[in-house]
């Protein structure tokens, strides 16, 4: 363990496709009432309008499959600089409970995201729960990445894909949850 500790800064870990044990388990969760008006009124009419009377267009299709991706995660960004709606989320909450069940059986995780809001959401959720206090980490390509902390102390990391991480970093991870 000793000599593991001094050469890992220094040495990338591989492990051939022949020894390595890769579970993929599609998990499929009703979109709750609000979410699927969103998709639907987003897919219907191009456009949504928050409570608060912004309006969000939508100019083309590669936005509207992010837009209702977004109201998958929970949240939708309503333009650049307008406000983050929230919406109840399944898929949210199977995310978290599996997160908790996890980590209850002593197990690191890391959760990737498309979306530095997902990212922020994720963690506020997760530092709800006494045990998952201060051993909770975000990576986002906006964020510095707190490494030694991550390595010395981390339960559960969510990073987003283009955080600008490696497989170096969780390395000693078994469960990634996309």
């Amino acid at each position: 363990k000793q000599v593991a500790g001094l050469v890992r800064p220094f040495a990338t870990t591989y492990i051939p496709k022949s020894r390595r044990t890769i579970r993929d388990n599609p998990i499929t969760v009703d979109a709750t009432r609000d979410q699927q008006e969103g998709f639907d009124r987003l897919r219907n009419e191009y456009w949504y309008q928050s409570d608060c009377g912004e309006t969000l267009d939508i100019k083309n299709k590669p936005t509207l499959i992010i837009k209702c991706q977004q109201i998958s995660d929970g949240f939708l960004k309503m333009g650049k600089d307008g406000p983050i709606l929230r919406f109840k989320s399944e898929k949210l909450d199977y995310c978290i409970d599996k997160i908790l069940e996890l980590v209850a059986c002593g197990e690191r995780v890391i959760v990737w995201t498309a979306f530095n809001e997902s990212v922020d959401i994720i963690l506020q959720q997760l530092q709800r729960h006494k045990q998952l206090k201060g051993r909770c980490y975000g990576f986002t390509g906006s964020r510095r990445f707190d490494e030694n902390g991550w390595l010395k102390r981390g339960l559960v990391c969510v990073a987003t894909a283009d955080s600008g991480s490696s497989v170096n970093h969780f390395s000693q991870v078994r469960h990634a949850i996309y």
